[in-house]
């Protein structure tokens, strides 16, 4: 990784600009390293040389915070990205979801699925097995199975991981759904 820092510096020195495309690399590496105060802290940066953050940077943004359990944050974020005429999209719920199911707060995720459903956007195969997967990580199988039935419903057909989620909780539970 130190050569990427030193590409970046190299960047910086040489006064070659960066672009939304370099911010969007850069805190998704800060955030892959753990570093989130660095990742907003770049976004932050650009903004004050006068380039605004874009879906991709908000979105990178949001992802990142959401998987280190900095949910408050990255809600800040969607309301930020939504007042500067950025829709959250399927993506940006998806990252949230994923991050508060993995973060045995399906119940919350699951909240975002029906606010997702009631703004008209259709949410995919990861969004329905982030919380399916949710939901039977933390024991509450009725809810998982409940979830893959109404995804059906939509016409979302489950995959192998939906699938592989369902038979691994079970198992593990002792449960045969």
């Amino acid at each position: 990784m130190n050569s990427f820092w030193e590409l970046h510096d190299f960047m910086l020195r040489a006064q070659l600009g960066q672009d939304v495309y370099t911010i969007s690399t850069l805190v998704s590496a800060y955030f892959r390293t753990g570093d989130a105060t660095s990742a907003k802290r770049i976004v932050v940066e650009m903004e004050q040389e006068g380039c605004e953050p874009n879906a991709v940077i908000y979105n990178t943004l949001i992802a990142g915070l959401s998987r280190c359990g900095a949910f408050v944050d990255a809600k800040e974020i969607v309301k930020e990205m939504a007042m500067k005429g950025f829709i959250p999209d399927n993506y940006t719920y998806g990252a949230l979801i994923n991050g508060l199911c993995k973060d045995n707060n399906s119940k919350e995720g699951r909240a975002l699925l029906n606010e997702m459903l009631l703004q008209g956007i259709k949410p995919d195969i990861v969004v329905y097995s982030s919380l399916i997967d949710g939901f039977m990580r933390e024991g509450n199988f009725d809810e998982a199975f409940k979830i893959r039935d109404e995804m059906i419903a939509l016409g979302i057909q489950p995959n192998l991981v939906t699938y592989n989620n369902l038979i691994k909780w079970s198992l593990q539970d002792g449960k045969n759904g």
